[in-house]
């Protein structure tokens, strides 16, 4: 039997005591940014090979929702736990009968899987932005994350320690050279089985929750069918572990070759980290936030004449708007500590009017 670990992680999340409101078209309610890394309990896969990236919004919405009704206990009778349904979602929220595409092991896993999706009248809209009057999806269900209890019992088996290390080597060797992708967010969650000697399980990989884009898929596929991994655990007494991981574009941005890292050995590299080298003369610090429909973050900019200064910046992706309120600036070394200020006044200008506004806006905007 594989036990399934969601995200590489083990993270432990408590349920919502809050309704879920289902979106309508055009509500731009909902900070798809605050969304975790970390994937929920639903996956999905797309049943044709068309682009559907700017979809990746709606569907993790959508999984959250879903996963808000879904619960089922993970089971050591189960020798496959993950059920996948397909429906076709319409454009006012409708939905088909639910048809089951992968049987659990278990047959009342398979049957709260048709429950859940069956307690739904409605799912949300379809985007505004979205073409098309519908689209077929396979919905991937998983188990619950362990509990406290459980994830004590992997700490003392040390595969804590292995999913930590696992997670760190993945994202370590993700070469920026699979970053090709221009102005939109990627990101597709993978689940893959290790066995006890480090090997991967035959045709163990295989997608979770999908970016939309076959390419980027098939590359982050291969990531993982490419990387060797260390044998489990001694004290792990199962024979196969499949993890759950996330490739996102978004999270690693500052790896992209747009965006080299800072090479002046006067900075600590502790300060190197803390930001994005935007272009030779203007940084974006990494501790950004996003509240009230904008983007607030401080930058960092010098000028050959002038001197340096310290950028409080609020942006606003949709109407791509950008506001700058600037002051003098002392050393770098001290600036990356500096708090981001949410609640600043300043005259919000068009991002096309200065070059440096442009790039602070497809710096954050648009991954």
């Amino acid at each position: 039997m594989a036990l399934l670990v969601m995200s590489c992680g083990l993270l432990i999340s408590s349920a919502s005591a809050e309704p879920v409101r289902l979106p309508q078209i055009g509500d731009n309610s909902i900070d798809y940014y605050s969304i975790p890394d970390r994937p929920d309990s639903i996956g999905w896969q797309y049943t044709d090979d068309n682009d559907y990236t700017d979809l990746l919004p709606y569907m993790l919405n959508l999984s959250k929702i879903i996963d808000y009704k879904w619960s089922y206990k993970a089971d050591k009778r189960a020798t496959s736990y993950i059920t996948i349904a397909n429906i076709t979602i319409y454009r006012d929220g409708s939905f088909s009968t639910p048809k089951i595409v992968k049987s659990s092991s278990i047959p009342d896993y398979t049957q709260k899987v048709l429950d859940t999706l069956n307690s739904f009248a409605y799912l949300p809209p379809l985007p505004s932005s979205y073409n098309r009057n519908e689209f077929s999806v396979n919905l991937i269900f998983a188990p619950d994350e362990p509990t406290k209890e459980e994830v004590q019992k992997f700490k003392e088996q040390g595969l804590i320690q292995y999913i930590n290390a696992t997670q760190n080597k993945l994202r370590n060797n993700w070469k920026p050279s699979m970053i090709g992708y221009a102005n939109k967010r990627y990101r597709t969650a993978l689940v893959f089985t290790i066995k006890k000697d480090g090997s991967l399980y035959e045709n163990g990989v295989n997608i979770f929750q999908s970016s939309g884009s076959t390419k980027f898929d098939k590359a982050s596929i291969k990531e993982i069918e490419k990387n060797s991994y260390a044998p489990l655990p001694e004290k792990y007494t199962e024979d196969l572990l499949s993890l759950i991981f996330v490739y996102d574009v978004k999270s690693i941005m500052s790896q992209d070759t747009r965006y080299p890292q800072l090479q002046d050995t006067r900075y600590p590299q502790s300060n190197i980290y803390n930001c994005f080298f935007v272009n030779n003369n203007l940084r974006i610090f990494k501790n950004i936030q996003r509240k009230d429909g904008y983007v607030w973050l401080n930058a960092y900019k010098t000028t050959p004449n002038t001197g340096s200064y310290l950028w409080r910046t609020k942006v606003d992706c949709r109407n791509q708007l950008i506001g700058i309120k600037k002051s003098y600036a002392g050393d770098f070394d001290y600036l990356y500590k500096e708090p981001v200020l949410t609640n600043f006044n300043t005259t919000m200008q068009d991002i096309n009017k200065n070059s440096d506004y442009k790039a602070i806006y497809d710096c954050v905007c648009r991954y």
